[in-house]
């Protein structure tokens, strides 16, 4: 939906929007980012309670709810209206950020294929175990903490590109946390299932780099997360649909499988029934 509000003639933005609102059941009380931001909360929580606010003031935060909430029902009763600016800005300046770069990450990894991340240190208090054990971890799992270390920090700072995940998390958090405790957190504290959605969309930017970057697809990985709460995501999309094979196959389970439909078929809403009643089958026989 999000991407549908961006596009900048208002009557294919309305026929885009009054076909997605068709389709869902009900508008989400929340955003996907805000699901994210509460899963980082509750495992830094859990982990360094030190770093939380002891009586956080949600005032601002409950009213950006509402504010999107409203903006939502506008869309819905009258789709060809003009979306919030202040998102469509934040959101414009998340995309040519991730486009820059994973342009630059595909172009390094083009020119060496074979290179991994290792760490060496860690503001010299990382143990040799700790790093023996990072060290050893699946390539994308090793993309995902360190990049994530970097994002949630960007947002406390208040990087204009990291304005959402600083409206949600930022009211917990008493300050930014601070170093090496920090960078120990995400690089080998924080377990996995407790921030599953984090790690899902930055394994699936982490396999971006092998495809084509584009403005249209920069942010395909926040796409990703309803691998974990969906029955079937379905894409007409190539390279995306590609990238969500990867993400399945080197970290599963996931509660989702990817499933490509043909954009180009002769009766679209068809091929989109018959892979959702497939997937309706496979789970059946689960």
């Amino acid at each position: 939906m999000a991407e549908a509000t961006r596009i900048p003639d208002a009557v294919s933005r309305a026929r885009h929007l009054r076909t997605i609102f068709a389709l869902i059941s009900e508008i989400p009380l929340h955003s996907d980012s805000y699901a994210t931001a509460l899963e980082v909360r509750n495992e830094m929580h859990r982990l360094h309670p030190e770093w939380m606010t002891l009586a956080p003031d949600l005032r601002e935060l409950n009213a950006l709810i509402h504010h999107r909430q409203e903006l939502y029902g506008r869309l819905q009763d009258h789709p060809a209206l003009e979306f919030d600016p202040a998102y469509a800005a934040t959101v414009r300046e998340a995309v040519g950020s991730l486009k820059l770069a994973q342009q630059e990450r595909r172009r390094l990894l083009l020119t060496m294929p074979e290179l991994t991340l290792e760490l060496s240190t860690v503001g010299g208090e990382a143990s040799s175990s700790q790093l023996e054990w990072f060290n050893s971890l699946p390539e994308g799992d090793k993309y995902w903490r360190n990049r994530s270390r970097s994002v949630w920090r960007s947002a406390l700072l208040g990087e204009p590109a990291m304005r959402d995940y600083a409206d949600w998390l930022g009211p917990y958090v008493n300050g930014v946390p601070p170093e090496p405790a920090w960078s120990e957190f995400w690089l080998f504290e924080a377990k996995v299932e407790n921030v599953r959605r984090d790690q899902t969309i930055e394994v699936c930017n982490h396999y971006q780099a092998s495809e084509r970057v584009g403005a249209g697809n920069a942010i395909d990985m926040l796409l990703s997360v309803h691998l974990l709460d969906s029955d079937a995501v379905v894409t007409a999309d190539v390279p995306f649909y590609r990238i969500l094979c990867r993400v399945v196959e080197s970290h599963g389970p996931f509660r989702a499988s990817p499933l490509l439909v043909d954009r180009g078929a002769d009766d679209f809403l068809s091929n989109v029934k018959l892979a959702i009643m497939s997937a309706g089958r496979r789970l059946k026989q689960q």
